[in-house]
């Protein structure tokens, strides 16, 4: 009877160490995911403006670029006007965005990027879509 007295070594610990890593990675991913989807029904439902917002910003990301625009000539006449959003005063000859709900204008540029993260007029914060 021979027996070999080596320790025996574990080659399964780093496979084992892995999964343990990959699992809680995924319990965690999955509990986040739940974590938001019950509290976007919770604002849907508590808040009927938010989804009103929400559907309103994903509508203005798509046809912001259908929104009217004009060259502005105001100077002249004795108006001087300033972009909120970038707060410096419109220039004769600057290509501007008219907001349909509200008539102000903004400079092409600081209203296309302040539309991406906003559904309203920066002044006024009248809905800036037209239905």
């Amino acid at each position: 009877m021979s027996s070999c007295n080596a320790p025996l070594v574990d080659t399964e610990k780093p496979y084992i160490d892995a999964m343990n890593k990959m699992t809680s990675t995924l319990c965690f991913s999955f509990n986040l995911l739940m974590i938001t989807f019950v509290l976007l029904r919770h604002l849907y439902t508590v808040y009927p403006t938010f989804k009103q917002g929400m559907l309103n910003l994903l509508h203005l990301r798509r046809h912001v670029h259908e929104l009217p625009k004009s060259v502005y000539i105001g100077s002249d006449k004795g108006i001087g006007l300033d972009c909120a959003v970038c707060i410096s005063e419109l220039e004769d000859g600057v290509e501007v965005r008219i907001l349909p709900n509200c008539s102000h204008l903004f400079h092409v540029q600081c209203i296309d990027a302040w539309l991406q993260t906003h559904s309203t007029c920066p002044m006024c914060r009248r809905t800036s879509n037209n239905h």
